[in-house]
């Protein structure tokens, strides 16, 4: 145990160095869940998907979360990264000690479990699932697969009373395994494997007849039984009203494929991750379009060859497993772990989420290993030539070519390690070895714009998002499907570059930027409403009722689009672009900000044009947005001082806005002020509600009517307004 800690250790001792990117920025430094220890942060945990609160997914691992709970407040990690890092490791540790007690159990061979065990502890691709720190999913998943089958070995070979410590242990091991992603699902169907193909465990006793050996194992597939059922119970409990619809084709282009093409390109992608297994030297964090291309039924087509290469090498695999069915049974066991381990996300059942992701290896990587290990050593003893030849000093030798191996294989996951301490290195990385990914560059690009605040990459941020759009632009997606996030994406570059053309001057350049940005932001908006209409189409054919629905949509594009409308002089559509992000995210006070701006924007427009009602209009809706923007954000500076510059045409006197320290506060004696302190309440309320946020409307209520006066009866439900809401 001490030397896989010590492998272990030296293969991911610079981890620690690996910041909090990628998918842990939404997952764990954008969740609220994880901010505070108590109930509540749990009862959310366990009544939300994985995705919740930034997205929605059809992923529920609710312990996968509570751990990262437990880091964030309980260990009091925040967005320090090391406490995280400490646990990955930790449970990486464990599961190279449960592979080694697994392939010793089954094969009685120490040095191939040392080999195996050493391999896990230190193979590149396991950097995905360590140093990654949402890969702790499969690290968990891991843990529950491998020490399942090493407490189902226990219970063969246990008697009596002494059977039900590892009967409940390995009801709990699945339970947290399922409960932490759903690949866990295949301990059972390993279970029957390890039935079907070895020998009773040792101090087990063979039994006569197939009716009592199913009698003797039975007991121990009902212990996981409850815990299959209550994951089916509770994944339709929270998801069946999920507004997800299918999987993105352009992060996996297998889900937009006819079955048989789909099906040899996930046979394809198998072979690139054997190719990995065997040689790890180009590794990326993302495989997505047209990283690896569809099958294309001609040799001619890309990387069909590598296709058929990968049927001869899972067809030998198979063959090597048959060979050895009867001779060393472990083989065949090891590969088949390998297999059953990698089928839920091979895409060969059903299309996942990506078409090809390291991390989806770290369980088949000990399968893999030691049936490579035990196929050698049989090989080996097999043949008289290699035992004769096999003296001690030349046995020395061997041992030294092991270590040689497992050394090289920690000084790449080392080296790979480093890509992870920052998002530039990393997709840098992906560039090399994925050059044909359309997420590659679309997250270079943000790293780059992100990586000189001032603007000053803005240039070579544009032309990476074009590069991204023309990969993806090949792939002739549905509209739902298309990335709008990449077009928002490319048109806030775009906006950016604009507004330093227009701090230098330069007015026709940045108007010519922003017309090309509201090209891109429109797109973006276009796809992001389609797959809002399909959802809500969704779930009403579920059964939900039209009045329990709300929109969903991605709150930066809209937000950046009535920016770009602002800034090519047309408020108006800024207005219906700030209208739509309030309804999609009235809970932060920035939508209801930016209706504000737009509003006032409108007004002076009106004004302009000689139209004063349509002014006043604007200027009241603008006032009371920005009210709803103070109650949300009572510190938000911004939204006070232009309150008060809009005071100053509706009401000038008394002042409305008293501008203070660390906010602002409104002059109740201004009678505009309170008639449209009501409205902002009561507006922002019926928003809340329409989308769905009850619980943060009645908390906002309370705050409402002890704080700023506002009566009761006008904040409830249906009641007649003073004045109509604009």
């Amino acid at each position: 145990m001490g030397a896989l800690a010590l492998v272990s250790g030296l293969a991911f001792w610079n981890s620690f160095g690996a910041g909090l990117i990628l998918d842990n920025i939404p997952i764990i430094l954008q969740d609220t869940r994880l901010r505070t220890v108590g109930w509540q942060s749990v009862h959310d945990i366990l009544t939300h998907d994985y995705w919740w609160p930034t997205g929605d997914s059809n992923l529920y691992r609710p312990l996968s979360t509570l751990s990262y709970w437990f880091n964030y407040s309980v260990l009091g990690n925040g967005a320090n990264p090391a406490g995280y890092h400490a646990v990955n490791l930790l449970l990486h540790w464990l599961n190279t000690v449960l592979a080694f007690l697994l392939v010793r159990g089954v094969t009685g061979r120490a040095w191939a479990a040392l080999v195996t065990a050493a391999v896990l502890a230190c193979h590149p691709l396991t950097v995905e699932s360590v140093t990654n720190v949402v890969g702790r999913a499969d690290l968990l998943a891991g843990l529950s697969i491998l020490g399942g089958l090493c407490l189902y070995r226990q219970f063969l070979g246990a008697a009596g009373p002494r059977r039900l410590p590892w009967l409940v242990g390995l009801g709990i091991a699945y339970i947290v395994g399922v409960f932490s992603k759903e690949s866990a699902v295949v301990l059972p169907a390993l279970m029957l494997l390890h039935d079907g193909l070895l020998p009773p465990a040792p101090g087990a006793t063979r039994t006569a007849t197939l009716r009592q050996a199913a009698a003797r194992v039975l007991p121990a597939y009902a212990s996981v039984l409850p815990g299959f059922v209550l994951l089916v119970w509770t994944r339709w409990a929270v998801l069946h009203g999920s507004p997800l619809l299918v999987q993105f084709g352009g992060d996996n282009p297998i889900a937009n494929a006819p079955f048989w093409t789909g099906a040899m390109t996930a046979v394809k992608v198998a072979g690139y991750y054997l190719a990995l297994f065997a040689w790890p030297a180009r590794l990326s964090c993302d495989y997505s379009y047209n990283g690896v291309t569809l099958f294309g039924w001609t040799l001619a087509s890309g990387q069909d060859l590598h296709a058929w290469l990968a049927w001869a090498a899972v067809l030998a695999l198979a063959a090597v497993a048959v060979i050895w069915w009867r001779r060393q049974p472990a083989v065949p066991f090891f590969l088949g772990l390998a297999g059953i381990a990698f089928l839920p996300t091979s895409n060969l059942l059903f299309p996942i989420g990506t078409v090809m992701a390291e991390r989806l290896m770290y369980v088949p990587l000990v399968g893999l290993t030691a049936a490579a290990v035990l196929a050698i050593i049989f090989a080996g003893e097999r043949l008289p030539a290699v035992r004769s030849a096999m003296t001690p000093r030349r046995s020395v030798a061997v041992g030294m070519l092991v270590a040689a191996v497992i050394g090289a294989l920690a000084v790449r996951t080392m080296i790979r390690n480093e890509d992870w301490t920052s998002s530039m290195r990393l997709w840098s990385s992906a560039a090399r070895a994925v050059p044909d990914s359309f997420k590659v560059y679309k997250a270079l690009a943000l790293a780059t714009m992100e990586s000189d605040p001032s603007g000053g990459r803005v240039d070579e941020a544009i032309d990476l998002a074009a590069r991204s759009i023309g990969i993806v632009e090949q792939a002739n997606l549905p509209l739902h499907q298309q990335p709008a996030s990449l077009y928002a994406e490319a048109g806030s570059y775009r906006v950016r570059k604009a507004q330093l053309l227009s701090g230098r001057g330069s007015a026709r350049e940045a108007q010519a930027e922003i017309a090309h940005a509201i090209v891109l932001l429109e797109r973006a908006a276009r796809s992001d409403r389609e797959g809002n209409r399909l959802a809500r189409e969704k779930r009403l054919g579920a059964g939900q009722r039209a009045g329990e629905l709300h929109d969903t949509g991605s709150a930066f594009i809209y937000r950046t689009l009535a920016t770009a409308y602002l800034g090519a002089g047309d408020p108006r559509r800024a207005v219906t672009s700030a209208k739509y992000l309030q309804r999609i995210a009235p809970g932060h006070f920035d939508p209801h900000y930016m209706r504000g701006v737009a509003e006032a924007a409108a007004a002076q427009a009106g004004e302009g044009w000689g139209r004063p009602q349509e002014t006043e209009a604007h200027l009241e809706r603008a006032a009371i947005s920005l009210i709803a923007a103070t109650i949300l954000n009572p510190a938000h500076r911004e939204s006070w001082a232009l309150l008060a510059k809009v005071y100053q045409y509706l009401a000038p006197s008394p002042a409305a806005v008293v501008i203070a320290d660390g906010g602002g506060r409104l002059n109740r004696e201004n009678p505009v002020v309170v008639r449209h302190v009501q409205l902002a309440c009561a507006q922002l309320l019926a928003q809340l509600r329409t989308a769905g946020l009850r619980d943060d409307a009645d908390a906002l209520r309370g705050r409402m009517i002890a704080d700023l006066g506002v009566p009761a009866a006008l904040l409830a439900e249906g009641a007649i307004l003073p004045l109509e809401l604009p």
